[in-house]
């Protein structure tokens, strides 16, 4: 899935740039890495920190413009909901190997 509308001046994206998370929403890195190279992302650019705390790209410019087209775009509403599922699932995974 596709998140965008934000702006991030630390990596010198301007208010006039389209950023975008690429995530996905089942959890499979293996998955993510292929459908990041399918925009010309690097696997090390496969980053999981900031408020979500999922794996994600960072997209801008022709990476973005590619994934707009490959992939589904969701609203705030459904990414939110994709955090918070995601995250349940993790702690639910980490429980069961306690």
């Amino acid at each position: 899935h596709l998140f965008s509308g934000f702006e991030n001046k630390k990596l010198g994206v301007t208010p006039e740039t389209a950023l975008g998370h690429l995530y996905s929403d089942v959890e499979q890195i293996a998955e993510l890495k292929y459908a990041g190279a399918r925009v010309g992302m690097k696997e090390k650019w496969l980053q999981r920190k900031g408020d979500t705390g999922i794996w994600h790209f960072d997209l801008w410019g022709k990476p973005l413009e590619k994934a707009k087209l490959l992939f589904p775009i969701v609203t705030d509403m459904e990414f939110a909901a994709d955090v918070i599922r995601l995250r349940r699932a993790e702690i639910i995974h980490s429980q069961k190997n306690i």
